[in-house]
């Protein structure tokens, strides 16, 4: 259904060198380098360039140069390279530390081109984490849904421990190992579950239907998951949370929930894009051409001198949707504005948000026989209709900013003293709950109703929560326990964060008015 027309070698795919790995032992002597020194002079200078002294450093060194100055975007020559090493200053070269020379060489380039050492090179792994293969969410928190209030079980990953217990979607979550969560926040309930390590058992009491379940599970390593879906049966609208393009499945994936959204006949499609920073244009340009019904360019690079390197077309067997909101903002980036720009052009898309990063540069990635490597900006794209907004940004059709609101305490901030810790119990001074409760409030952990002051499960609950984050005995709080809470707390001043989604809401009330 999707292809890619390719003039050259694919983006992000790049040829090994064909050189002997030999371990670094040439030895660097401490040496000046001046602003009068020649670019012959210092390779003459450099030990570990001699080619009868340490071959693959001279063979790495001249292919790293040679590429740099064929296939560099911006150009530059390799005399310009050497001037990064040769900056007018004393230079002492550390003992041993031959990528030194390499980083001052790349910092010649631009901020997207980069030297990975051995020890740092881990680019070509799939993203994946460790944990229990859930997404939760709060439904306090999303006015849209009509589902009851609590914290849910939104998605649940293929092959996860959490899909192997048999844990599903829409699963209300009750407690975790006997400890209530189900009115608390979803800060609290991560800061929980992510207490249990690799190996330790977590018991998730769930409630479905009304009836309550216990399933056992236990955290390994899953593949991330770069799209997560929400459904509003009410607004007929899907909502896609793409956060990287990363994954060679998420190009199955995204056609998978696109099609059982088609099928549910649901109208309008969001597409959540922001502070996503893209990742590999192929499977980004692949994901893209799901939602494209005619046959035409995607997206178009040019390498150095503006010479055709590739082409992205569409085909005309895309999903067709009334309405498709994409939401950006100025983390939006690569690959996801080149989705952005892509959908807006070739299937009507509304762009909603704050302007985009403006990256329009890729890179190629090249891998070396040491495990070291190295990202090169050598080609620049063009959108469908030849759209260039490298270092500008895509600008949305509606701007909305979300609202920034600083940190501050609740009204009527109370003290709490080491002394007054014991009273923090079911029959205590109304006091010193209250002071305890407001911490727990401040912190994103209680809810702002349940400070009252009354010693009920929803205080016990957090208490807890912490004392197993902590690592502490379940019981009275500990002057410990207070520290750590006034220390986090006053971490938190002057920050800001982001209590309302108005660029979600914006979108929703976009399609209010479409629908009447």
């Amino acid at each position: 259904m999707r292809r890619a027309k390719r003039l050259c070698a694919l983006v992000l795919i790049a040829a090994a060198l064909m050189i002997n790995t030999l371990a670094i032992g040439a030895e660097l002597r401490q040496m000046s380098i001046t602003s009068d020194t020649t670019p012959s002079e210092l390779l003459d200078s450099l030990d570990w360039l001699d080619t009868s002294k340490n071959g693959f450093q001279s063979k790495k060194f001249t292919t790293i140069t040679n590429v740099i100055e064929d296939t560099y975007y911006f150009g530059i020559t390799s005399e310009e390279l050497f001037e990064s090493i040769v900056n007018g200053t004393l230079i002492s070269l550390p003992q041993n530390n031959i990528d030194y020379i390499y980083s001052l060489m790349f910092q010649k380039l631009d901020t997207f081109s980069y030297y990975l050492p051995p020890i740092y090179n881990s680019i070509f792994d799939e993203p994946h984490y460790t944990g229990f293969g859930v997404v939760i969410y709060d439904t306090k928190r999303n006015k849209y849904t009509s589902m009851g209030e609590g914290l849910y079980i939104e998605e649940v990953y293929a092959g996860s421990p959490a899909a192997e217990a048999g844990i599903q979607p829409y699963d209300k979550i009750v407690a975790i190992d006997g400890i209530k969560v189900e009115n608390l926040t979803l800060n609290a309930l991560t800061t929980l579950m992510s207490t249990y390590g690799n190996t330790d058992k977590c018991t998730l009491t769930l409630s479905r239907n009304g009836v309550l379940m216990n399933f056992t599970i236990v955290k390994k390593n899953i593949p991330a998951k770069e799209l997560m879906t929400s459904f509003y049966p009410e607004y007929s609208t899907a909502k896609f949370d793409i956060t990287a393009f990363n994954s060679s499945t998420l190009k199955t994936v995204f056609e998978e929930a696109v099609k059982e959204t088609h099928e549910l006949g649901y109208k309008n499609l969001i597409i959540d894009l922001r502070d996503n920073p893209g990742g590999v244009v192929d499977y980004a340009m692949k994901t893209t051409d799901t939602l494209i019904t005619q046959e035409h360019l995607l997206f178009t690079f040019l390498s150095k001198g503006e010479v055709p390197f590739m082409e992205y077309t569409s085909d005309a067997e895309g999903y067709d949707f009334e309405n498709i909101y994409i939401m950006v903002n100025s983390n939006t980036a690569s690959a996801a504005e080149a989705m952005t720009i892509s959908l807006k052009a070739l299937a009507n898309a509304v762009i909603v948000g704050t302007t985009t990063y403006g990256k329009e540069v890729g890179q190629v990635i090249y891998p070396l026989d040491d495990n070291s490597s190295f990202a090169l900006t050598t080609i620049k794209g063009y959108g469908p209709n030849g759209e260039d907004y490298n270092t500008v940004g895509i600008v949305p059709d509606h701007i909305v900013e979300n609202e920034n609101v600083e940190f501050s305490l609740p009204e009527n901030y109370l003290p709490l003293t080491v002394e007054q810790l014991g009273d923090i119990r079911s029959d205590g001074d109304a006091n010193a709950i209250m002071a305890m409760e407001q911490r727990l409030c401040a912190i994103k952990h209680l809810p702002d109703e349940y400070v009252d002051g009354i010693y009920d499960e929803n205080t016990d609950a957090n208490i807890k929560i912490l004392q197993t984050m902590r690592g502490e005995e379940l019981g009275v709080v500990t002057p410990e326990l207070l520290t750590y809470l006034d220390k986090t707390i006053e971490s938190y001043h002057g920050l800001t964060s982001q209590p309302v989604d108005n660029q979600l809401d914006y979108v929703m009330e976009l399609i209010m008015a479409n629908k009447n």
